[in-house]
């Protein structure tokens, strides 16, 4: 039978989130859609490995020989998928109905390389990611984090960007292939915004669309960002040249102000920083 989508989710530690996730997921998938999901256990020391080994009936477990990263894991995955589209799912999201069939319908088009969604602080409506923009001094910013979910209605439509993050997006597994995957020169953090440089160089758009708004906490995995400035200067190394400040183009195309300092951005930005 053929596999429409192949969901990929690496996880380490963090059991209670990685079961709230794959609770959340199965209980949203659409009726008719062939799906296979993975999880792949990056030496988890936990009480995760002895909770996947209850949910064979439902996923694919894959459990690292030693350490590995964001990129490694979600190649590995993605080396056994066979959907035609592949969805990568960080564990520290809640999935809401109706989550996957707009970003999906996007995917399809020949156009399109990277389709992600908006997220939200889980349990409240404040944003954490409605795609990624590039400030003047070229750094990537999430746009609109910390902005209240209600007073965004009017942006929340399909935009081209840049970038997004890959903590819940659709790529074509082609396209995935052809790329080679996510780049693992980098140790967990912008090898998904080198993904999506490298989806545009080929011609393909990256596209953030507010139809799908999903909880995500951010920052879960332990170490998260212990390699983030080595990451961070080996893709301004790689990529500086070509990236667009457009911040300021994106907000006043929306006549929103942002950035905002109210308590709500701070916080916002304390979790993912």
């Amino acid at each position: 039978m053929r596999t429409d989508v192949s969901i990929l989710i690496p996880v380490f530690n963090r059991v209670a989130l990685t079961r709230a996730c794959l609770d959340s997921l199965f209980a949203t998938l659409p009726e008719g859609l062939a799906v296979e999901v993975f999880v792949y256990d990056d030496r988890s020391t936990d009480a995760t490995p002895a909770y996947l080994a209850t949910q064979k009936h439902r996923v694919a477990v894959i459990r690292g020989e030693s350490r590995g990263s964001f990129a490694k894991n979600n190649n590995a995955m993605a080396a056994r998928a066979t959907g035609r589209f592949l969805v990568l799912l960080n564990n520290d999201t809640v999935l809401t109905p109706g989550w996957l069939e707009p970003m999906l319908e996007l995917a399809a088009e020949p156009s399109v390389g990277v389709v992600a969604n908006w997220h939200t602080v889980p349990g409240s409506t404040t944003v954490n990611h409605a795609g990624v923009v590039f400030d003047e001094q070229h750094r990537d910013r999430r746009l609109y984090e910390g902005l209240d979910l209600g007073s965004l209605g009017h942006a929340r439509r399909p935009r081209e960007l840049q970038a997004v993050i890959a903590a819940c997006c659709v790529t074509p597994a082609d396209l995935y292939r052809r790329l080679g995957g996510l780049d693992e020169a980098y140790r967990t953090g912008y090898e998904d915004l080198e993904y999506c440089f490298r989806t545009r160089e080929a011609g393909r758009a990256v596209v953030c669309t507010g139809a799908s708004v999903i909880g995500h906490h951010g920052g879960s995995s332990p170490g998260r960002f212990e390699t983030d400035t080595a990451n961070r200067r080996l893709f301004h190394e790689r990529w500086d040249p070509v990236i667009r400040p457009d911040l300021a183009e994106q907000t006043l195309v929306d006549r929103v102000a942002w950035p905002s300092e109210t308590m709500a951005y701070k916080v916002c930005r304390s979790v993912w920083r």
